[in-house]
């Protein structure tokens, strides 16, 4: 303060330069932050009616759950309080729904009665998805499967940890695999460089990457294929993009979407978040180890794919004759498939469900045979 004082201790020019220094850095901090306000302010808009919908969904569903009530007064008043609607489908299932916008919406399926039944009752072996009586359960979504696989997976692979089960969304499994990982709880976790630097990816080890994966193809070099050994689970918080000709060999958890570029192929078991893309001349599983990829977006196959596989998403676009696959398809809303239909694999094997990541037991609402009875049974809200 002194300095200021004193006129003679500081010349003008100084003193200009040093308010204009000043008043240009306070614009400059200002512009900053009114920018950055109104990018907050467009993610809160993008993504706080979708988070109040999906706390919404979820909390009239444990009520539900809690109360185990299905008394249409209830459900009235829990619609008029949370601001959604409960809807009494014809398979005695109910639809709970919440609205973001016109074209946006929460939904989330269950059931007052489930039962717990061989999941080959319900979809794989020699069910195609094609048949006239075939009905997708609405329980038996990729976050369903994946959710009733992970405790066995992980017991079994981890007898020493005594692991707790508590997750119901993709988000939450990852979150719950990265605590295993950063406290060298059984996972490593590598960053994307460990796969997309490799000369040929290979997850060796029970893995975890908390970042997008983009496995490009090198000059003159054979084309990457991502492997996963045997008995191991490589887990992705992120996108997976394949280059031209690679391959997915073994078992993949992805927290986004998937690109397989042309002339690649999935050899193994893919669960993902979001959408599929498999581009032209795909290659898919043999018959000792059918392909399964399991989508909680839509699948979508381009032309010339061939193998064997079986496919689950909301919906399924393949329609073209020159797709030959051996498996099924199923889809909870559309599914377009080969004009050539889809031919049943009737040397299916399910002994090796839990070597292809996939569980045996799965809960719906009218179990199959020999399944044992349980109650309140709900699918983890999900935009649609």
């Amino acid at each position: 303060m002194n300095l200021f004082k004193n006129k003679k201790a500081m010349g003008l020019p100084m003193v200009l330069g040093i308010i204009v220094f000043v008043i240009g850095t306070t614009a400059s901090l200002l512009t900053f932050i009114i920018f950055q306000s109104n990018l907050v302010e467009i993610d809160i808009k993008q993504t706080e009616d979708y988070q109040n919908a999906v706390s919404s969904v979820n909390a009239a569903l444990q009520i539900i759950a809690r109360e185990q009530n299905l008394d249409p007064e209830f459900l009235d008043g829990l619609e008029t309080y949370f601001n959604l609607s409960i809807d009494a489908q014809d398979n005695g299932v109910y639809l709970i729904t919440s609205l973001i916008n016109t074209n946006d919406q929460v939904i989330s399926y269950m059931s007052g009665t489930t039962g717990s039944g061989t999941i080959t009752d319900q979809i794989f072996g020699t069910i195609t998805g094609d048949e006239d009586n075939f009905e997708l359960s609405p329980l038996i979504t990729p976050t369903s499967m994946l959710v009733a696989y992970l405790p066995d997976y992980l017991n079994q692979s981890f007898p020493w940890l005594n692991l707790d089960s508590d997750y119901q969304s993709f988000d939450q499994v990852m979150d719950f695999i990265e605590d295993l990982a950063r406290s060298g709880s059984g996972f490593q976790e590598q960053n994307a460089n460990y796969l997309e630097n490799a000369w040929q990816p290979t997850a060796w080890w029970h893995t975890y990457i908390d970042d997008d994966i983009k496995i490009k193809n090198e000059k003159r070099q054979p084309a990457k294929n991502l492997t996963v050994r045997d008995g191991q689970i490589l887990f992705i918080n992120g996108n997976l993009e394949l280059d031209d000709d690679g391959i997915i060999y073994g078992n993949v958890v992805v927290n986004g979407n998937v690109k397989i570029s042309n002339g690649g192929g999935i050899v193994g078991t893919l669960y993902a978040s979001g959408d599929v893309v498999i581009e032209k001349n795909a290659t898919f599983g043999t018959v000792d180890r059918p392909t399964f990829v399991f989508a909680e977006g839509d699948i979508e196959i381009d032309k010339n794919a061939t193998g064997y596989g079986y496919f689950l998403s909301d919906d399924f676009d393949g329609d073209h004759s020159s797709i030959k696959i051996t498996g099924g398809v199923y889809a909870m809303d559309d599914a377009d498939i080969p004009s050539r239909g889809i031919a049943e694999n009737t040397d299916f094997n399910s002994d090796l469900l839990y070597d292809f990541a996939i569980p045996t037991i799965i809960e719906t609402e009218d179990g199959g045979s020999g399944s044992s009875t349980t109650s309140f049974k709900y699918t983890f809200p999900k935009l649609n």
